[in-house]
């Protein structure tokens, strides 16, 4: 059960964060720091944005800047687990799903002293904390998840709450994101080069949740508003369950829910938004994300194209 304790006013909400960048000590990579950029007084928006699995805020720094610049309140946390001096740290061994939950309720909770208005965006893990965001809370005008981490690609979706709950049991281990090339994986220096097996088990067991709580009659989101933006070509996820949530939040009578689905021609990494990913074409996405966000904060509907 979710139990918001939302900040009362600014002054509340920028003390929380300052005791949550009270936890980013000297083992904290600078550049992953929870980030506040603020306008020192509440603002019409505030928007959140979480970073994927094994990144940190520093992931959204160049997409989120411009948007502070536009008079909002932005708010970066950075996850239990993330963004250590260490790259090959075992940090991420720990925290579960529960944990990645509480921090996505407690940013929220923040927001709500940063802005008249709360808008969320985030990318794969993330993703699947903002479909579980848009679901439980009332209180969030707009969410936007990216590329929602429900289940692997190449995984017959019947089996794969049956992989995760097996991961999830069996003994941990860490993974190289490159088999190949492993530590010295090109790409960003920001983020860890390797994941624990049972951490993304718990990550996949996020996801996987929204959909079982998609399929109840009834179920719809209670945010304001709900954008699911995908990747046609993501070569890590599977994105039917992510369109079956907003298919089932559709036929249960949301009208509030939009869904956008980059172009398989254009062959997109799965992780849309980080600059320093090799291969990146932040040129293209950059631009549709934001308007579509743009869109969607102004009250509009409709995709520049698309879903």
């Amino acid at each position: 059960m979710n139990t918001t304790q939302p900040a009362q006013d600014y002054a509340e909400a920028a003390a929380r964060i300052t005791t949550l960048q009270a936890f980013d000590d000297a083992t904290i990579y600078p550049k992953c720091r929870t980030r506040f950029l603020s306008h020192g007084q509440r603002t019409t928006w505030a928007i959140v944005f979480l970073h994927g699995y094994t990144n940190c805020p520093q992931q959204w720094e160049r997409f989120a800047g411009p948007w502070h610049a536009r008079g909002h309140n932005i708010l970066i946390p950075r996850l239990p687990g993330h963004g250590t001096l260490d790259r090959f740290s075992d940090a991420l061994a720990t925290p579960g799903a529960a944990a990645m939950c509480a921090a996505s309720d407690a940013a929220l909770d923040v927001a709500r002293g940063l802005g008249e208005r709360v808008a969320i965006v985030g990318l794969s893990l993330s993703g699947a904390l903002i479909l579980r965001a848009a679901r439980m809370r009332a209180d969030l005008a707009l969410a936007i998840s990216i590329a929602p981490q429900i289940a692997p690609r190449n995984v017959p979706l019947a089996l794969a709450p049956l992989l995760v709950a097996l991961i999830r049991r069996i003994p941990n281990r860490f993974i190289w994101w490159d088999q190949k090339l492993k530590a010295a994986m090109p790409g960003p220096l920001h983020a860890y080069p390797r994941f624990p097996s049972r951490g993304m088990g718990e990550m996949f067991g996020i996801g996987l949740a929204e959909l079982a709580a998609a399929r109840r009659p009834g179920a719809r989101p209670q945010a304001g508003h709900t954008l699911l933006v995908t990747n046609a070509y993501d070569p890590a996820l599977n994105n039917a369950p992510a369109h079956e949530i907003i298919e089932r939040w559709r036929a249960h009578g949301a009208s509030n829910v939009e869904l956008y689905d980059f172009d398989a021609s254009e062959q997109l990494l799965h992780d849309l938004v980080e600059p320093d990913q090799i291969g990146q074409r932040i040129d293209f996405v950059y631009p549709v994300l934001n308007e579509l966000m743009e869109r969607a904060m102004n009250g509009g509907g409709g995709s520049p194209r698309g879903g």
